[in-house]
């Protein structure tokens, strides 16, 4: 066989291979799993030996455009704290749940809670996406709509 064509098929498995051979972790399954871990046993269940074991240590958390606003496992933490002492029934929900083949989970969630200025019952909906490396959640962005709570509220 020819050199060139040898070198030009290894180049190829090489290419498209890539995606495989370099990537950690890159099984949808196991990080749908592992998010959901953290959100129904760890999040919703305020447990925060699970939010520790799932969050990596230089986790990144950007929320409704603020960037940097949570690092590490210790600040989504203190954000939970702060979540129930604002409104002490809080109760998270996954309404949906999806993986993609690039290390990223979506999740459709929805939170309810009493407001305490009105009695009235809370709803707010929001999308969270979790980025999984070495089986830690080390990015996520989420999504939520405080302005359609506020109007449902003021009804």
């Amino acid at each position: 066989m020819n050199k060139k064509y040898i070198a030009f098929i290894i180049y190829m498995i090489t290419f498209w291979m890539q995606p495989f051979l370099f990537c950690q972790n890159y099984d949808p399954e196991t990080n749908l799993n592992i998010v959901k871990h953290f959100f129904i046993d760890g999040y919703a269940a305020r447990n925060y030996d699970i939010i520790n074991e799932t969050i990596a240590e230089d986790y990144s958390g950007y929320s409704n455009g603020q960037l940097n606003k949570l690092k590490g496992p210790a600040a989504q933490i203190k954000g939970i704290e702060y979540e129930l002492k604002v409104h002490p029934n809080f109760i998270i929900k996954i309404d949906d749940i999806f993986a993609s083949t690039e290390n990223k989970v979506t999740v459709r969630w929805t939170a309810n809670w009493t407001d305490q200025k009105s009695g009235k019952q809370a709803i707010l909906y929001g999308t969270w996406v979790a980025e999984v490396k070495n089986s830690k959640i080390i990015k996520s962005w989420n999504v939520y709509d405080l302005l359609g709570t506020s109007k449902r509220l003021k009804q």
